[in-house]
């Protein structure tokens, strides 16, 4: 059987890396990517192949691609610039769009974020992104590719907050258990009585191997969320967390203010991937477990 090529923008990204290596893992893709940070490369399984950014055009001209996934991401941490955020979010998947179109690239899927658009510049740039790809979906600029364009699929991808065991230090989980570990003294947080969904890298994986199997049955345009389905207060998970590492940390619960635009998010069913066949499998509890033992599965 032919291996389908999967082109994988930030491959080096925590979920993009993860998805990669499981794809390879089973001998029915071909996993090219590229990303930021070389230095990661070595996280990577050695069958993936890496091409610098300035050649995917020329690549996917020269060879059938059959997936794009754009997991590049800039979460608009404090150091980077609105140029940075909207270059990484808004025009660099405007690019691969583009390619793919041009070059009749069946399937191409979007990692976005749960998060509604107003709660931060990340966020915004993410839903930006995808008001392109719809509005660009019958544009006259692709009109000389009518026939393929009518196969032309775009999926979007919403995921909840993921975490696990190598994910990086600025995930809130990571973050929380790196101070867990120190024991540090009084950490400044709000009240944290806000609820979020924590979705454990393994389910994140298989909720997208999932729509990748299930490509030819989908519709353009179609949009899934994936989370755990049972959120927790972040207060909750926190002190769920001390226990299980055993922490002597103290929090000041209050000591922060709460943005107005992040209490509680809207809750999601995650009715429409559950069709398919998919559930997340890892509580809480075994996700923390998994990360104090530093085991993937």
């Amino acid at each position: 059987m032919k291996k389908k090529k999967v082109l994988i923008s930030g491959i080096n990204g925590y979920l993009a890396r993860n998805l990669a290596n499981e794809l390879v893992s089973l001998n029915h893709f071909e996993v090219i990517g590229f990303g930021r940070n070389s230095y990661k490369h070595e996280l990577l399984k050695e069958d993936i192949i890496i091409i610098p950014f300035d050649e995917i055009a020329s690549y996917i001209q020269d060879e059938n691609v059959d997936i794009i996934i754009h997991a590049a991401t800039n979460y608009g941490r404090s150091s980077d610039s609105i140029e940075s955020i909207l270059s990484t979010n808004l025009i660099l998947p405007i690019q691969l769009y583009s390619i793919a179109r041009k070059n009749n690239v069946p399937y191409f899927l979007n990692i976005d974020t749960i998060l509604p658009r107003e709660y931060s510049e990340y966020a915004l740039s993410k839903k930006q992104f995808v008001d392109w790809a719809k509005q660009l979906n019958n544009s006259s600029k692709f009109s000389s590719n009518k026939k393929n364009n009518k196969k032309f699929k775009f999926i979007n991808i919403e995921f909840e907050h993921f975490y696990g065991p190598g994910a990086p230090s600025s995930n809130f989980v990571s973050w929380l258990i790196h101070h867990l570990q120190e024991n540090t003294q009084k950490i400044k947080l709000t009240k944290c009585n806000q609820k979020r969904e924590f979705l454990y890298i393994s389910d994140a994986v298989s909720a997208l191997m999932t729509i990748i199997k299930c490509l030819e049955e989908l519709k353009s345009f179609e949009s899934f969320t994936v989370g755990s389905s049972n959120p927790i207060r972040l207060k909750e998970l926190i002190l769920r967390a001390k226990d299980i590492f055993d922490s002597k940390a103290t929090f000041n619960f209050g000591a922060l203010p709460l943005k107005e635009n992040q209490e509680n998010l809207t809750s999601h069913s995650h009715s429409r991937i559950k069709k398919l066949g998919w559930e997340a499998r890892t509580s809480i509890e075994l996700g923390l477990n998994k990360i104090k033992n530093q085991t993937y599965e």
